[in-house]
């Protein structure tokens, strides 16, 4: 379901790290590109080995992360999944289930790379975030 455009939206991006260093610009096109959407507990939003589609920004609710059968811990509000498959143009390293019902914001992968593309600093941020999440996870 795609979120109403217009300030609250703008004013959740805000408060995630990701896009701390935004300008107005950039989260105007950030939030352009964005959908909601609402998942239930137990519903996946990543699953492991399919190419990678989506980037997923949590604001509301939890998910689990795991890779083969090892949990490799749980994120939540103001986290993001997604970006490794999309980075490397592969497939997902980890599954991604919600674990109570959640928010999040999506983009798919051409609208991920051009946020990549157009606005640097996410582009760092989400690049240090994967090479440190394959380093940890061995990915």
């Amino acid at each position: 379901m795609a979120e109403p455009r217009g300030e609250p939206v703008i004013s959740t991006l805000r408060r995630v790290h990701l896009f701390s260093d935004c300008g107005d610009e950039e989260l105007a096109l950030v939030e352009s590109l964005l959908s909601r959407v609402e998942v239930d507990a137990d519903a996946a939003l990543l699953r492991q080995g399919e190419p990678g589609r989506h980037f997923f920004v949590i604001t509301h609710g939890y998910a689990r992360v795991r890779r083969d059968r090892t949990d490799l811990g749980v994120v939540g509000p103001g986290s993001f999944v997604g970006e490794m498959a999309l980075l490397h143009a592969t497939t997902t390293s980890a599954a991604v289930t919600a674990i109570t019902p959640l928010t999040a914001y999506v983009i798919d992968r051409q609208q991920f790379q051009l946020v990549i593309d157009r606005v640097p600093s996410i582009d760092d941020k989400v690049r240090q975030t994967a090479a440190q999440r394959a380093s940890e996870n061995g990915a």
